[in-house]
């Protein structure tokens, strides 16, 4: 189950980061230039990947009980989008930030102590 949920939340971050670097490029909300972001590759691609992703959870819910899927991905998710938006769209990352990650992860941790099956 577990590598299944991080494939989803990489690919939902990727996605997500891929989408709001295209989106960074928009000055005013104008519809020509929201088309002309949307042939964008970097949009294209973080969308493809994003339903992707989607599509995949849907899957995920299927088998997985949603109670013990949602917190681990959602923690991934966080933790994915904050490695990302450091490392591609140049956003900084403070001590307060770092200490919030680590307390996620540890509560998933702890919601799901003793379920794993």
């Amino acid at each position: 189950m577990i590598l299944r949920l991080i494939t989803y939340s990489l690919t939902s971050a990727l996605g997500l980061m891929l989408i709001k670097r295209s989106m960074s490029k928009l000055q005013v909300l104008d519809l020509q230039q929201i088309m002309g972001i949307i042939r964008t590759w970097d949009f294209a691609v973080g969308f493809t990947l994003y339903l992707a992703a989607f599509l995949y959870w849907l899957y995920l819910l299927s088998n997985y009980e949603l109670s013990r899927a949602f917190p681990i991905a959602g923690g991934l998710v966080m933790l994915f989008i904050v490695v990302f938006s450091v490392l591609f769209l140049n956003e900084r990352l403070i001590l307060v930030n770092i200490l919030g990650i680590i307390l996620m992860q540890v509560s998933i941790v702890m919601i799901n102590y003793g379920r794993a099956s």
